[in-house]
């Protein structure tokens, strides 16, 4: 098979799911086709997907005739849609949603991975391809903005409200920790204000499945999660109800209605894109970018894999009209000022050019090791769609993750004059 000019047939199988319907109209209809014009059939043919519509003769007709690209060889086209393989594809449209719901799926994404990597074909430019479904698009008008008419997904906490006003669709907000500094704890907290009133997917690239509900289960009963984890037998009978409860409550409001999806098998950008446009999610968390499998086309270098993922990210969570955070790690080493800066990301130019807003989080108890410091926990507004930087201070009960806005005003003041010491830098 030559993948350069059949791999979209591998891909348009896969998405569809149904390989003998789409790829008998293809193949049909490749021959009558010059060079170039199988990519703009397989674009038409996406594009209808992806929208929603029924792929038709009439719609196929209608997309072909206004695509220039297909236009000097139009007549050929649409007289060869209309044999059997368009005959086939109606009759089977029901089963092609039904296969799709059910994820009965034919091949899936590794196979065709794998089948591309066999003809040493490049497989993130394919894949990429494949998500990006609609025309090309200027990117420097993408990025211009009016921040007054900016469609947000607004936060149910003051503190996040005023630094960031709100998630804004179709951009990503990057988070950034140190290890043992509260990514994964700050990133499902967030998660739990949202699901109250948004569709979320959540992207565990660290933790399992069960882990997250676990934790999530610690922060919605206020139950220490190690308890929950890995000391089960040192629960009481009354927490042990309470939690039983909670998973109950939790899997019928969240789980089963498919307000929260939670994949802890996806470590590849193009596997993570599939599914935001399968699902359409409000918000997309992905936690956390330097674990994930790096783009075969950097070679594992993750200088090289980070711009490519985030550019992915973003063109898909555009398509789909969600919003992103990313969750990164910092690393600080050895310096004598602990707190963090934009910097301190591996690759931070990635970070700096496809985020809208940075927040990093530092947790002073973990660089200084005070007692006094345990609960303080500072929010750093690093860079901002609005310009303006700067830094909030917040109260973490690290037992089972939850944030809020309760430091007593001796608290911060107590971390403040620790700042400006030659205590703490």
């Amino acid at each position: 098979m030559n993948i350069e000019k059949d791999y979209q047939l591998i891909l348009i199988r896969y998405m569809f799911h149904f390989p003998e319907t789409i790829g008998e109209i293809v193949q049909e209809v490749k021959s009558y086709m010059l060079e170039g014009q199988m990519a703009s059939l397989f674009q038409i043919l996406m594009n209808l997907y992806i929208d929603g519509k029924e792929i038709n003769i009439i719609s196929i007709k209608e997309a072909i005739l206004i695509d220039s690209e297909l236009k000097s060889s139009t007549n050929k086209i649409l007289s060869s849609i209309q044999r059997k393989p368009i005959g086939i594809l109606k009759e089977h449209i029901q089963k092609i949603k039904e296969a799709y719901k059910k994820k009965m799926v034919v091949n899936t994404c590794e196979e065709i991975i794998s089948e591309v990597k066999n003809n040493n074909s490049n497989v993130d430019t394919k894949i990429m391809d494949l998500i990006e479904y609609s025309q090309n698009t200027d990117e420097e008008d993408d990025e211009i903005h009016d921040l007054l008419t900016q469609d947000l997904i607004e936060f149910d906490n003051d503190i996040l409200y005023r630094m960031l006003h709100g998630l804004v669709r179709g951009e990503i907000l990057s988070i950034g920790a140190e290890p043992a500094h509260g990514k994964t704890s700050f990133s499902l907290w967030l998660l739990s204000l949202f699901i109250q009133r948004y569709k979320v997917m959540y992207i565990s690239v660290e933790l399992k499945r069960k882990q997250v509900l676990q934790k999530l289960i610690s922060l919605k009963t206020q139950i220490n999660s190690h308890k929950i984890i890995k000391k089960v037998n040192d629960l009481t009978s009354e927490e042990k109800e309470t939690i039983r409860n909670e998973i109950d409550k939790f899997d019928q409001e969240y789980i089963k209605t498919r307000k929260l999806i939670i994949h802890d098998n996806l470590t590849s950008i193009n596997e993570i894109s599939i599914e935001i446009i399968k699902e359409k999610p409000d918000i997309v968390i992905i936690d956390w970018v330097q674990m994930m499998d790096m783009p075969e086309s950097s070679n594992g270098n993750m200088a090289r894999g980070i711009p490519s993922i985030f550019k992915i990210f973003k063109k898909t969570i555009k398509k789909v009209n969600a919003a992103g955070v990313m969750i990164g790690q910092l690393e600080i080493r050895n310096r004598v000022d602990k707190r963090p800066n934009i910097n301190d990301f591996t690759d931070s130019t990635a970070f700096k050019k496809f985020s809208a807003d940075v927040l990093l989080l530092f947790r002073p108890y973990q660089s200084y090791n005070m007692k006094k410091l345990y609960n303080i926990y500072e929010l750093i507004y690093d860079k901002s769609r609005f310009g303006v930087i700067g830094s909030s201070l917040m109260k973490i009960i690290p037992e089972y993750g939850l944030f809020n806005n309760q430091l007593t005003p001796d608290m911060i003041k107590f971390y403040q004059n620790l700042r400006v010491s030659t205590n703490l830098p």
